[in-house]
């Protein structure tokens, strides 16, 4: 809901969430930690073999589309980095949605 007048800006916007990889890092350590809390919850603890599977292929997936389907490739180093923070964060999802899985397996 807009209150007051809407407009066009003249220019581009240029976001800079994170300037460094201690921002990057923390940001999504804590963004890592909130979705594999939600996915335990709308998912409940599947099977541990389908979590090994997240656990390789997810990861894998998500490098490939940004170095090789998005073009990650054509940065140069700082596109393959790219690829691998968001591959990274991806296993660290999943890897904390194992551990919730086996915090909740051990409260019964």
């Amino acid at each position: 809901v807009v209150q007051g007048t809407v407009g066009e800006l003249p220019a581009d916007i240029e976001h800079h969430a994170c300037t460094d990889l201690s921002i990057f890092t923390a940001r999504q350590n804590r963004y890592t930690t909130l979705q594999a809390e939600d996915a335990f919850r709308t998912m409940g603890a599947l099977p541990e073999r389908q979590i090994r599977q997240l656990l390789w292929k997810r990861p894998w997936k998500i490098f490939w589309k940004s170095y090789m389907k998005k073009g990650g490739w054509r940065e140069g180093f700082h596109g393959l980095l790219f690829a691998e923070f968001y591959a990274g964060v991806d296993l660290l999802k999943w890897a904390k949605y194992w551990e919730c899985c086996r915090r909740d397996a051990t409260l019964r």
